[in-house]
C-alpha cells in the first residue's frame, strides 16, 4: 500500500478521535520500517471502521487480523493470542499501541494502566521482540 492510500484510509475512514492515536502508534513504529508503520497506522481499522480485511493489502492482512480483537475474546485471551500466534511485526505494533496508551497519563485510569502493564508483560515474554 503506498503512502497516499494509507493517508486516505486514515483521513477518510477513521473517526476523528481515533486518528491521533493511529498516527502516534505509527510514529512509534516507524523506526522498525515502513511496513511496521503501515500496520501501526491501520491496527484499529477493522474495529473502528467498516473496512474489511479484503480491502487491505495482502501483505498486512494477517497482522491486522491478529491485531483485531474478536467479539468472543476477553482482553487477555486476545493478548495471549497475539503473543502465541502473532508475527514479530504484529507484536511490536501491539507493544507500541500499549505504550501509546500508557503515555496518556492525564487521561489514563488506574484500572487501564494495570491492564496495559499486565498485557505489556505478557507480550514481552516473547524473547524475539525487543522494543
Amino acid at each position: 500500500m503506498n503512502s497516499v492510500k494509507i493517508f486516505n484510509y486514515v483521513v477518510n475512514r477513521y473517526p476523528k478521535d481515533i486518528k491521533t492515536h493511529a498516527v502516534r502508534v505509527a510514529d512509534m513504529c516507524i523506526k522498525y520500517g515502513f511496513d511496521y508503520m503501515t500496520v501501526g497506522l491501520l491496527h484499529d481499522i477493522i474495529e473502528d471502521t467498516d473496512t474489511t480485511l479484503d480491502e487491505l493489502p495482502e501483505d498486512i492482512r494477517i497482522d491486522i487480523a491478529t491485531l483485531t480483537r474478536r467479539s468472543d475474546e476477553t482482553y487477555f485471551e486476545y493478548i495471549n493470542r497475539i503473543k502465541n500466534n502473532g508475527s514479530k511485526r504484529a507484536i511490536t505494533v501491539k507493544l507500541c499501541d500499549i505504550n501509546n496508551h500508557l503515555n496518556q497519563k492525564d487521561t489514563l485510569k488506574d484500572s487501564l494502566k494495570k491492564r496495559y502493564l499486565k498485557a505489556q508483560g505478557i507480550l514481552n515474554e516473547r524473547t524475539d521482540i525487543n522494543i
